[in-house]
């Protein structure tokens, strides 16, 4: 490795906060770790894009939430674009800028996420009910059957 490539590990695993896991093999690592590192790779490679299909697969909730927020960080500070594959509704509607609806290999909505909530584009595609809760930190949206 250069000291450029050495470099951009570091700082990598840094904006994935994942420098404590560096050392560590992959089979001791939790899937929320794993998927750390991963993005940390991801961005060594400094692309300016990344596709991450179902990238909180096997967190729990927290780490989920907390990996989400990585990426909107790095979206915000570092001008990141991510394309990510997401099941769940709720954490697309949270995270995402633009989205696009898919049924049965469909394309069913594609646009903003304000013009997705505008319609009713996931209530009639997955059955949903639309729900808005308020707290401290605002109105937050989200789907439930």
């Amino acid at each position: 490795l250069t000291e450029r490539d050495k470099t951009a590990v570091e700082e990598a695993l840094q904006l994935a906060d994942a420098v404590t896991l560096a050392d560590r093999f992959a089979d001791t690592l939790s899937g929320g770790e794993f998927q750390r590192l991963t993005l940390a790779m991801i961005l060594a490679q400094n692309t300016p894009i990344a596709l991450l299909d179902e990238p909180t697969a096997h967190m729990d909730p927290s780490y989920e939430g907390a990996f989400l927020e990585t990426l909107n960080r790095l979206k915000r500070e570092k001008k990141k674009t991510f394309l990510v594959v997401l099941h769940d509704l709720n954490q697309a509607v949270r995270y995402a800028d633009d989205i696009v609806v898919l049924d049965g290999g469909r394309v069913m909505f594609s646009g903003t996420k304000e013009d997705c909530l505008a319609g009713n584009t996931l209530e009639a595609t997955f059955g949903l009910r639309r729900y808005t809760a308020k707290n401290e930190t605002g109105e937050h949206i989200f789907f439930a059957p």
